[in-house]
């Protein structure tokens, strides 16, 4: 029983290790970044805004985050669109 207890603190160390390294794996390979799904090219028609886009696409998400994704994605300055633009948007 004496050795038992001896060995415990050994053990609780390996398990602490061995949690430590997969979490360390699969970190790096988040990090690392599989490739999501790639921004799909949308032709801007006349009087459409960034709102009206980002709310038919519906990505379940609060429709301001997407118009802020889809300004990031394009690099715009302005929330002005001109028809005949051609903007990526965020994957469904």
């Amino acid at each position: 029983m004496h050795r038992r207890q001896q060995l415990l603190p050994l053990r609780l160390l390996l398990l602490l290790m061995a949690t430590a390294t997969v979490f360390l794996l699969v970190s790096n390979r988040v990090e690392a970044g599989v490739p999501g799904p790639a921004p799909m090219p949308h032709l801007v028609i006349a009087g459409e805004n960034l709102w009206e886009i980002a709310s038919e696409i519906n990505l379940d998400r609060d429709i301001r985050a997407v118009i802020q994704e889809i300004e990031k994605l394009n690099r715009l300055s302005s929330t002005t669109l001109q028809p005949g633009q051609v903007i990526m948007l965020p994957a469904q």
